[in-house]
């Protein structure tokens, strides 16, 4: 992933999660929540090398990623989902900030891309 590549994902899951907050429609914070989920597991696959799948194979990736990395994102994930849906983001929103983390964390104020002529 490139930097500029990587710098658009940081802000764009720190504005999904800007939204998340201060959401307080009960179907459009499900919405956002799914959204989140989805843009968080891919950058946290992206960021470490991996194929990035969608639906059922984003989480089977995410598992495969755990079991070689020894850590417990897919269980985090599964969890954030649900909690989220249900109306509880913590899970979710510390999720997000883990992935962040060592990517230099939430990308806000400065954030911009310069257009490429052809």
């Amino acid at each position: 992933m490139c930097e500029d590549e990587l710098r658009l994902k940081r802000y764009l899951l720190t504005d999904l999660l800007d939204d998340l907050v201060a959401e307080r429609s009960p179907r459009i914070r499900a919405a956002i929540v799914a959204e989140l989920w989805a843009r968080a597991g891919e950058v946290l696959l992206a960021s470490r090398q991996r194929w990035v799948g969608g639906g059922k194979w984003l989480m089977r990736e995410i598992e495969s990623w755990d079991a070689e990395a020894g850590t417990c994102f897919a269980e985090r994930f599964d969890r954030a989902l649900t909690d989220g849906i249900a109306g509880h983001i913590d899970p979710l929103v510390r999720l997000v900030d883990d992935v962040l983390e060592p990517l230099g964390s939430r990308l806000r104020d400065g954030f911009y891309l310069a257009a490429s002529l052809p």
